[in-house]
C-alpha cells in the first residue's frame, strides 16, 4: 500500500527553504520533510544541515559577487559631491550650472584616461580655482551694498 502525504507534508515540499538554483534530489526532499515533522535520524539531520549550509554559502557567494560587480562598475564614475555643493553655494545658479557642467565633462574624460584618484584630485583643484572669482564677485557685491546702505543711513539717519 502506497502511503499518501498529508497536507502539511505537501506544503513543506512546496516551501523548500533557501531554494537553490538546481532542483533538490528525492533524498534531500525526504530529509526536509522528516526534519520538519520530527521523524529524523541523525544522518538525515546532518544531511539537512549540510544542505542548508551549502545553500547559504552559495547565496552569500552570489551576493558578494553582485556587490563586487556593482562597486567595480560604479566606483568613481560620478564626480565628488562636496565640490559641486560649494560651487552651487557660492555662485549663482546659472554660473554654477555652467561651471559644474564643464567640470563634469572634464572629469569624465580624465577618469577614462588618468584613473579615479587622479581625476578626483584634478576635479577638486579645478573647483577650488574656480571658487576664487565667485568669492571675489560675492565680496564685491557685499562691499557695494555696504556702501549703498551706509550712504542711505547718513542721509536718512
Amino acid at each position: 500500500m502506497k502511503r499518501t502525504r498529508t497536507r502539511d507534508e505537501e506544503w513543506a515540499l512546496l516551501r523548500c527553504h533557501y531554494r537553490p538554483k538546481k532542483k533538490r534530489t528525492r533524498a534531500e526532499k525526504k530529509a526536509l520533510i522528516r526534519y520538519h515533522f520530527g521523524r529524523t535520524s541523525g544522518d538525515e539531520v546532518a544531511l539537512f544541515e549540510w544542505i542548508m549550509i551549502k545553500q547559504r554559502a552559495i547565496a552569500l557567494q552570489e551576493l558578494s559577487e553582485l556587490i563586487a560587480n556593482f562597486l567595480a562598475e560604479n566606483s568613481g564614475r560620478e564626480p565628488p559631491r562636496i565640490p559641486e555643493f560649494l560651487l552651487t553655494l557660492i555662485a549663482t545658479s546659472e554660473q554654477a550650472e555652467a561651471a559644474c557642467g564643464d567640470l563634469n565633462e572634464r572629469y569624465s574624460r580624465e577618469l577614462a584616461s588618468l584613473g579615479c584618484y587622479r581625476a578626483k584630485r584634478l576635479y577638486w583643484a579645478r573647483v577650488l580655482r574656480s571658487l576664487w572669482p565667485f568669492l571675489w564677485l560675492g565680496i564685491g557685491r557685499l562691499i557695494k551694498w555696504a556702501v549703498i546702505l551706509s550712504t542711505l543711513n547718513r542721509f536718512l539717519g
